[in-house]
């Protein structure tokens, strides 16, 4: 939903997941009245979703907090010092990574 929230509507057969997976999600989401889904006007072949307000509201609700206060830490710190972080982060992910594949093929 926060992909959804960030890029607006989307074509189903753009999801990330295999197809069963996908509609699976998706038909739950429109169960729980978080998604609709809709033909393509141009293309009646493809079927689009987007969030409904209530999902937006639910997500605002539950995010906004969790943003605001990030976007306050983050404003503390200079151009710089975020590049710095930002490159920390990414050497630290790509080491885990690289160690997590050591470890599976032991």
């Amino acid at each position: 939903m926060g992909h959804l929230a960030r890029e607006g509507a989307h074509d189903v057969a753009a999801a990330a997941f295999g197809v069963n997976a996908t509609t699976t999600a998706i038909q739950r989401l429109i169960h729980a009245g978080h998604l609709t889904r809709k033909t393509d006007a141009d293309d009646r072949r493809r079927a689009v979703v987007e969030l409904t307000a209530r999902a937006v509201a639910l997500l605002e609700e539950v995010y906004g907090p969790v943003e605001r206060a990030g976007r306050e830490l983050l404003e503390r710190y200079s151009a710089a010092e975020l590049a710095f972080i930002v490159d920390l982060l990414r050497r630290g992910e790509r080491m885990q990574l690289a160690e997590a594949r050591r470890v599976r093929e032991r």
